[in-house]
């Protein structure tokens, strides 16, 4: 039986200090990132809807990828800025493809039922911070590793799937405001897990 490597408690207290030492530029990204999909929205919204729909996408991961980013540096001990934006075309594209399946990969969960979707979620929720960490790795082997490293920790990624969605209701009572602060922290949260995770893995290894 693996030994626990981290509570849930623990890591939403270590994802909120990342936070608090970027919480302008992390909530600054989310904002960017709501905007720029409301201006497509309006822009091309006479668009057909498959059209609209990716472009939404493409903005949308690519302000992921830049936020992504900044919890994988704050969770390294480095500062991130603003510099996080500049995001090189090999590095998007990969990123785009792999949240493109993991959506699939959700959707079809999430078809089967709310139990399988919460399943998929924990075991393959790190998939991004996999790409934005290890350019060696590809898309398909970030799958791969992030179930490897989830599957010995299995119930406790499930716990924080599920404090995610009750993080995530909560954030939305004040008008939905709270989310500007509950979606970088899950994001911050999600790096600091990967991190133990993939330290875990690798102690194993060696």
């Amino acid at each position: 039986m693996s030994t626990k490597v981290f509570g849930i408690q623990e890591v939403l207290k270590e994802g909120w200090e990342n936070f608090k030492k970027a919480p302008f530029l992390l909530i600054g990204l989310l904002l960017i990132s709501l905007v720029a999909t409301v201006v497509i929205n309006v822009v091309f919204g006479s668009l057909p809807g498959f059209a609209t729909s990716l472009l939404n996408a493409l903005i949308t991961s690519y302000f992921m990828l830049s936020t992504i980013r900044a919890s994988v540096m704050l969770s390294k001990g480095e500062t991130p800025d603003w510099s996080v934006l500049k995001n090189d075309i090999n590095s998007y594209l990969r990123f785009f493809v792999a949240t493109l399946l993991l959506s699939v990969v959700f959707i079809i969960a999430s078809i089967l039922f709310i139990i399988p979707l919460f399943f998929a979620m924990a075991i393959f929720f790190m998939v991004p911070y996999i790409i934005v960490d290890r350019k060696d790795i590809s898309v398909l082997g970030a799958f791969t590793k992030s179930w490897q490293i989830a599957t010995p920790q299995f119930l406790s990624c499930l716990i924080f799937i599920i404090a995610i969605f009750v993080l995530s209701f909560i954030g939305l009572i004040p008008l939905g405001l709270g989310l500007l602060v509950v979606v970088p922290l899950i994001y911050t949260t999600g790096s600091i897990i990967y991190k133990k995770l993939d330290a875990a893995a690798n102690s194993i290894n060696d």
